[in-house]
């Protein structure tokens, strides 16, 4: 909160000082306010690094504005420390020209507030004119997560959204969202799905690829999710109600796809950086998920694989897919059938199609099938896909590898990984290039997979050092011993 500076009766001798400073004629208003303070942030998370700003104007009307005036500052508390010529002290003699503000920064050197905010008072005299005014501010936030909203009947195989609020414990009624951004602060949250129970016999299980899809997720396609405490960064952004909700780093909708049906809970930690206990922990009640799962019987492994997974990130697209791909596979239709697929995948992973490509190429590549054979499919995806593509390295004979955006220090497109192979997806134009270092134990092997086709190059056993640069639009640049 807030308070309004104080303004008092002037004595003779501040008046005759006032007179003296300003050279301006008697009659000044003894109830004129002579000095403003107030503070940049209603809170002050105690994060290293982020510090408070304390604004003072000497605002007495008629003082000579080419004349300074000492405005004494001091934090009351004894721990807080103003940054006034360039030393941190808890008080101290600031400069003021009239007219103009003053910016003081202001840092917490106590302990982190952990079962209560501080309640800091920045108090500015000017003693020669008995004026003064004074402001107090939170120091400390423990940002925690308040509710989590589930569905009201979640499903197998099938991406089950939930919302994630946040608040201050110390006090509800801050805007955590904005407060955040103006520090820079992002929270960090892990959730993971736990089963309560073992699935019910008769249950389905996932096929190798979609488990590998959904691996490291805690059974979710958003990057809001990870197994056990591994924290990753999120988004604080406001939902239609105007409370605090955490995102994926992309901003999309958190959510979980359980593998089979049976009783599971929901354990997440958050991280907030801002304050109070250093982690803090959620779980909700047991809840029941069914088993409902799209009839995939008869249809080649691939295909198969891959509306399973669709169906755990967007079930309404993975049911339209299913119904339009079974015809034409009864019609012999296997290459046209693969395309339509690629239509219907780029819609389910709209959000983060190349991303998500990438994760899904990893998934099948996982699965010890053929990789000319893999990479025909791929290319047919492709095709319905879009502009998107998927480079394959076999991982047999590389000693190490990195990825770096062509032409620029920055750095390259996400790669994903299996003990097989080395999938980097990319973006039609987002050209990169590839350090590969051979370990002398095999040769290494790369599809390069768009959808004009597969382009495959091979390099023999040896401890050797290769600069790979790949074009991600043409299938066979020029010249081709530079690109690829």
């Amino acid at each position: 909160m807030m308070m309004a500076p104080i303004c008092k009766k002037m004595t003779l001798a501040a008046l005759a000082a006032l007179l003296i400073l300003s050279n301006a004629r008697p009659g000044l208003c003894a109830d004129d306010t002579l000095i403003s303070i107030s503070a940049a942030l209603p809170a002050l998370p105690v994060i290293s690094g982020v510090t408070q700003e304390i604004v003072i104007k000497v605002t007495a009307p008629g003082l000579a504005e080419d004349r300074a005036v000492d405005v004494r500052l001091s934090a009351e508390s004894g721990w807080g420390m103003l940054l006034i010529g360039g030393v941190p002290a808890s008080s101290g003699v600031a400069r003021c020209m009239p007219g103009v503000p003053e910016r003081v920064p202001y840092r917490w050197a106590g302990a982190v507030p952990i079962a209560m905010p501080v309640v800091e008072r920045i108090r500015a005299e000017i003693p020669l004119l008995g004026a003064s005014g004074e402001v107090d501010f939170q120091v400390g936030l423990d940002l925690r997560i308040t509710e989590i909203t589930m569905p009201d009947a979640a499903a197998a195989g099938k991406f089950n959204p939930i919302a994630i609020r946040m608040g201050d414990a110390f006090n509800p009624d801050i805007d955590a969202v904005t407060l955040l951004e103006r520090v820079g602060v992002k929270p960090e949250v892990s959730i993971s799905l736990v089963a309560d129970s073992a699935a019910r016999s008769g249950a389905v299980e996932m096929s190798p690829v979609a488990g590998k899809f959904f691996e490291g997720e805690g059974g979710t396609i958003s990057d809001a999710a990870y197994p056990g405490q591994k924290l990753v960064p999120g988004v604080l952004a406001r939902d239609p109600g105007g409370s605090a909700e955490w995102r994926s780093s992309e901003g999309g909708v958190v959510g979980f796809t359980p593998p089979s049906e049976g009783k599971y809970r929901i354990e997440a930690a958050l991280k907030s950086n801002a304050g109070g206990l250093p982690i803090k922990m959620w779980e909700s009640p047991p809840f029941e998920v069914s088993g409902e799962r799209l009839d995939v019987s008869g249809l080649p492994e691939l295909i198969s694989s891959t509306i399973e997974v669709m169906s755990g990130v967007d079930w309404n697209t993975s049911v339209r897919a299913l119904d339009e791909i079974r015809p034409l596979l009864d019609g012999g239709e296997d290459s046209l059938a693969a395309e339509s697929l690629g239509v219907y995948l780029h819609a389910a992973f709209s959000a983060s199609p190349v991303r998500l490509f990438g994760k899904y190429a990893n998934a099948l590549s996982a699965t010890g099938r053929g990789a000319d054979s893999l990479a025909a499919f791929l290319r047919s995806l492709a095709r319905g896909y879009g502009s998107c593509g998927v480079l394959l390295v076999t991982k047999s004979g590389v000693a190490s590898w990195s990825v770096s955006a062509a032409g620029r220090a920055s750095t390259g497109p996400a790669a994903y990984e299996n003990e097989r192979y080395i999938a980097i997806p990319f973006e039609a134009g987002g050209d990169f290039t590839l350090r590969l270092k051979g370990s002398g134990l095999g040769g290494a092997s790369l599809w390069k997979i768009i959808p004009l086709g597969v382009n495959a190059k091979k390099y023999p056993e040896g401890k050797w050092v290769k600069d790979v640069f790949v074009n991600t639009q043409e299938l066979v640049p020029s010249p081709r011993n530079v690109k690829f």
